[in-house]
């Protein structure tokens, strides 16, 4: 499906064809179209692998877009204990958790993304900074998830005191 082949589709950047017994003639391909990237699997196709796989690729394009929620890179507000004023620094008006870069959701076309819920959860790390895991629902399905970062670990966040 490559461009210049019999079957080609615009925004194929690669594939694999394969047989097997159960599975049959089967055809994996990826294709980009502006700033969507979507994967087909055929398996057994009567119809033919190519054209399977252009209807479902046409289909994807067609009914779904990828979308930038513009998440704030800024920290994430949290409240403190009032006594954690005199121990962090900033006053500990911010918890030092940071997305590092922008968070994306798959929705069908012209979705308002207001509607989306988001649950999220602190990822325990024994050996490094904490995450916050984001994911992104509509519909009960999930679309995407965003992770945060621990920037700072708490204890580079103390203030230094001479006793």
């Amino acid at each position: 499906m490559m461009s210049g082949q019999s079957y080609a589709y615009d925004g194929v950047l690669g594939g694999k064809t394969g047989y097997t017994n159960d599975a049959g003639c089967t055809l994996v391909t990826y294709a980009k179209r502006g700033n969507s990237v979507l994967v087909a699997v055929v398996l057994n196709s009567i119809n033919g692998a190519f054209p399977d796989t252009t209807s479902l690729l046409d289909y994807g394009f067609d009914h779904f877009q990828r979308v930038d929620l513009n998440v704030d890179l800024d920290p994430v507000p949290t409240r403190f204990l009032p006594s954690e004023k005199y121990l962090l620094k900033n006053n500990g008006n911010t918890y030092p958790f940071y997305y590092i870069r922008h968070v994306y959701v798959t929705v069908p076309t012209d979705t308002d993304v207001s509607q989306l819920t988001k649950k999220q959860w602190v990822l325990a790390n024994s050996v490094g900074p904490k995450r916050i895991k984001s994911k992104y629902y509509l519909n009960d399905h999930m679309v995407g998830y965003g992770m945060q970062y621990e920037k700072e670990i708490l204890s580079d966040l103390l203030l230094s005191t001479s006793f």
